[in-house]
């Protein structure tokens, strides 16, 4: 019982950090472009949607036990005159399983782990050098967030980092890294790249990259002026929409994603659609008619935060029983007194 509540306590101290997957990640002052606002959305609505994305890029083998686990995405850095730069990261996260967190009883063991698998990825639209300054100034945020200092000495490991490039040219690099000289020696890693256009329907299906499904359309944005004056092209484009859809429909019927994600994937594939094509109606008007023009259900992510809140409340419940002091569990759930004293009165 004493392992399990001591579990609880981590669980709750990351959850302090994110602060919440949704409230980090949807607030809109954050957004710079509506290709991020997409890319956010998937995160934190379908968070699971990023493990295929991730065993892709760093060629891994994350399975359908793993859960996502979001870090801060503010940053803030030093600048002229003392003042302090807010900087905003696509996502930082860390991927886990409840199976991998009961292996051990070493606490310490536990969160080596979850450092060794902290992951960094940006959504851009094209390539630049000032990409990679950004990439490593992130990753150097996040390695400092989660360092430790121990005797006299502070530990930083810096994530596994990549970027997803929405536009790609011949040029685009296949991979890019930073390197560091220090008086002490040499240091680089790889900041690994994913090119969205280089995927086609087939591939994405293959692999499983539902998470790329929005961003389909980059792969047919040199013909846009040919599809919205010639009928026969249209209506190439709207059988590969045409498929997209049947293939959600597939996936959804066979439980390997539910509705709210099929939902959110249709209206974030319009939301892209409507914005890379905005001088070419045709081409939004044929792709909404194939997607069928569904608005997000945001009744349906009431439930899903209200599932969440139950789901809390149920391990609050656990600290009460364990016999947890108020102050200990207001500390770790980040829940006010008056909250923890109502849910210990309806179990009276």
């Amino acid at each position: 019982m004493i392992w399990y509540i001591k579990c609880i306590a981590i669980y709750f101290m990351l959850q302090r950090l994110n602060s919440g997957r949704r409230k980090k990640i949807d607030t809109k002052h954050m957004i710079a472009t509506p290709y991020d606002y997409v890319f956010r959305t998937l995160l934190a609505d379908c968070s699971e949607l990023i493990i295929p994305v991730v065993n892709e890029v760093f060629n891994e083998k994350n399975g359908e036990n793993e859960r996502v686990i979001f870090d801060l995405n503010e940053h803030f850095a030093g600048g002229k005159n003392g003042e302090q730069h807010k900087r905003i990261t696509d996502s930082a996260f860390v991927i886990t399983s409840d199976e991998n967190e009961w292996k051990t009883e070493n606490i310490d063991e536990w969160i080596s782990d979850i450092q060794k698998r902290r992951y960094h990825i940006e959504c851009e639209i094209n390539a630049g050098i000032k990409i990679l300054k950004r990439e490593f100034e992130y990753d150097s945020q996040i390695a400092l967030d989660n360092g430790t200092v121990s005797e006299n000495k502070l530990k930083v490991k810096y994530p596994k980092s990549a970027v997803i490039f929405l536009r790609s040219k011949r040029n685009t690099p296949e991979k890019m890294s930073v390197e560091m000289n220090t008086v002490n020696g040499e240091i680089n890693y790889d900041v690994h790249i994913m090119k969205v256009q280089s995927y086609s329907f087939d591939e994405i299906r293959e692999k499983k990259l539902i998470f790329l499904l929005p961003f389909h359309i980059f792969q047919f944005e040199s013909k846009f002026e040919i599809y919205d004056n010639d009928k026969q092209e249209l209506q190439r484009l709207k059988e590969e929409y045409h498929k997209i859809r049947e293939y959600l429909e597939y996936e959804t019927k066979a439980e390997k994603i539910d509705e709210y994600t099929k939902c959110t994937i249709i209206d974030m594939t319009i939301k892209v659609v409507k914005n890379i094509a905005v001088k070419y109606p045709k081409i939004v008007e044929g792709v909404q008619e194939i997607m069928g023009g569904q608005v997000l259900d945001y009744e349906a992510k009431r439930i899903l935060n209200e599932g969440k809140k139950i789901g809390e409340e149920a391990i609050v419940k656990r600290m009460i029983l364990s016999g947890m002091e108020t102050k200990v569990i207001m500390d770790l759930s980040m829940m006010t007194e008056e909250q923890i004293e109502e849910i210990r009165k309806s179990m009276e």
